[in-house]
Order: C-alpha cells, then structure tokens, then sequence
C-alpha cells in the first residue's frame, strides 16, 4: 500500500479531506546530471564562472555557501535550450489505494529564482505537441474555475513548486497566502501537495500549482490568449 511508501499518508489525506497527488517524472539522467547538458547540477557553467572568481576574488568559510549561491550554474540557465524531455505518470491516493490518472510524455524545466541553487529545486512541466500532447488533460485543482463556475480541465504548464525562500520552513507559505485571497476579486494560483518521484528515487514533498501565463487568462477568463500580454518580474535583480 501507499502507506508503505508515504509515511502517514492515510491519517494527511483524512486530515485534508482529499487525495494525495504523486507526479512520477522519468529523465534520461544525463539530461539532469551531465556536466555539459544536466539542468540540474552546478556543471561546467558554475567550474568555469567558479575558476573567473577565484582570480579576483577569496573564498573562506564565512562567504562560501553565498558566493556558491551567486555564481553562475546549469542550473541557473533560462529557455528553450535548457528544456528537456521526461515522461510523467500521475496518480492519487488516497493512503490506501492509488489511482493512475494520467501518462504523458513532456518538457522539463528547472524553474524559480533563489531557490534554483537549492538542493531540492523547483520544476516546470511543459505540454507539446513536440512531445506528444499539446495539454495536461486533467481536472488537477478541483478550486480552479472558470468565470462559468466550470473546473478547468485542460494545461500547458504545471508547475512542482519547491516553497521558494520558505522551502525549508514553512514551505506552503505562498499558498496559504493566495488561499486568504480567494474571495476577492484577484488571481490566485489553485495548489494542492504533491509527492515528486524522479527515476523512481523519492524527490520530496513540492507544491502542485497551475502556472500563470497566456493559456492560464484564456482557460479562466475566456479571453483569448494572443490578446494577453505576461510581464514577468525578476526578484533577484529588482532586490
């Protein structure tokens, strides 16, 4: 049973009062671990950005953990080019049983800001028709309507969600915020818990939260997703 697995799942889920959700992600492991191509380890962009410090810069115990944090990484790199393929397989439980909901093959992303050096790093999963289906065809938050009333059903991206800043505290902080908010008149981000496996190795606890981009105002408000323009923020360089 899950219980084997999970410790405490059935007593969380009574607790909740609704099933656990468990995002099982196969990669091929060069494609996360490789020095040259592998999303999420330092690899040969934090060697050589590490080598440039050092000529100018000392390193001792009191800067170390900072100066590895602020150093350029694979795991830092944006776009296209640093998306890879996975396959995820997605169920619920309930802490007894388990049901197998979804199987589709996608992109893969590292995603977040700060948190990207991390040890446990946040994730973002892309539905192409490069890879197969165009959507993640499932009600995932059962909280996500439309302006109709109706559960949205159908995504582009989903994103696994670290905790941010709090993901070695608090962790759901940001979605027990947005959860204060959900009955006035502004967006929030429907989230739920979510069990991560990676290759079969247990990755943690992350948040499963719907992403806001073009496709979130389409599927919520109706509008169509060419009329919507996303201005993204970045929080590092804005500090």
């Amino acid at each position: 049973s899950m219980a084997e697995h999970i410790n405490g799942i059935k007593e969380s889920c009574k607790a909740a009062g609704r099933d656990l959700a468990i995002m099982s992600i196969a990669v091929n492991p060069e494609d996360f671990f490789d020095a040259e191509k592998g999303i999420y380890v330092h690899g040969n962009i934090f060697d050589k950005a590490l080598e440039e410090h050092l000529k100018t810069e000392r390193v001792n115990d009191h800067n170390a953990i900072d100066t590895a944090r602020g150093l350029d990484a694979n795991y830092k790199q944006k776009g296209r080019d640093w998306e890879r393929e996975a396959h995820v397989d997605y169920f619920e439980s309930d802490g007894t049983s388990s049901s197998h909901l979804l199987a589709q093959d996608c992109g893969i992303r590292v995603q977040g800001n700060y948190s990207r050096s991390d040890l446990q790093k946040g994730l973002r999963l892309y539905a192409r028709s490069d890879y197969g289906e165009k959507k993640f065809k499932f009600p995932f938050f059962e909280d996500a309507l439309n302006d109709e009333g109706k559960v949205i059903d159908k995504y582009d991206k989903l994103t696994l969600r670290n905790g941010g800043n709090c993901a070695f505290t608090t962790k759901y902080s940001d979605a027990f915020w947005q959860a204060l908010l959900g009955d006035m008149a502004c967006e929030t981000q429907a989230t739920r818990p979510c069990v991560v496996y990676l290759n079969g190795e247990y990755w943690g606890i992350y948040i499963l939260q719907e992403d806001y981009d073009d496709a979130y105002f389409e599927e919520t408000h109706g509008v169509n997703s060419d009329t919507v323009v996303v201005y993204k923020g970045d929080a590092e360089k804005l500090a």
